[in-house]
């Protein structure tokens, strides 16, 4: 006759009921879906020719990825934190749209800096389901700033547009 054994801990969910997702964790989480269709789209446009017939295509997907994020951010912002391990968040958030609207590669290079320049702003100290929950996703957040600081369009901004040189324009086929 089989004997009946709890295997799980009677306490294991204890920390997990704690968590509830506030309105600013959730924008938050839609913003680094979009963040990632960003940098996805950026480097698909990244090294096409504007000759190329598919670069309209994904021209147009990386403008509405661009605005996905910038309407997530704005969702963020929007959001009232509800708890102290939304500020955070919100911080990052701010920062990231600061990058993302900035036309100077200079400037960028400076906003990216303050993540690793002031890394208390960035994270919470606490170490409850929350906390632990808000600084993972500080983490992706801030491996999606390290992605984006990759992608020409930030970090060449202040280039001429380099897809291709003037004379190297292709003939017209007839």
């Amino acid at each position: 006759m089989a004997t009946r054994i709890t295997t799980t801990a009677a306490d294991t969910a204890k920390d997990a009921v704690h968590f509830t997702p506030t309105a600013v964790c959730r924008s938050f989480s839609r913003l680094l879906v979009a963040l990632a269709g960003h940098v996805e789209a950026e480097r698909d446009i990244q090294h096409v020719s504007c000759w190329d017939p598919a670069f309209m295509d994904w021209g147009r997907q990386a403008e509405r990825a661009r605005d996905e994020v910038l309407s997530s951010l704005d969702a963020v912002d929007r959001a009232a934190p509800e708890r102290p391990e939304d500020r955070p968040l919100q911080r990052i958030a701010l920062l990231t749209g600061s990058m993302i609207r900035t036309t100077d590669a200079e400037e960028f290079a400076h906003l990216h800096g303050l993540v690793d320049r002031f890394p208390g702003l960035f994270s919470c100290p606490a170490a409850s389901a929350a906390s632990l929950r808000v600084n993972q996703m500080l983490v992706t957040a801030k491996a999606r700033l390290a992605d984006l600081a990759t992608l020409s369009e930030y970090v060449d901004a202040d280039a001429p547009d380099a897809m291709m040189p003037a004379g190297d324009v292709p003939p017209l086929a007839m």
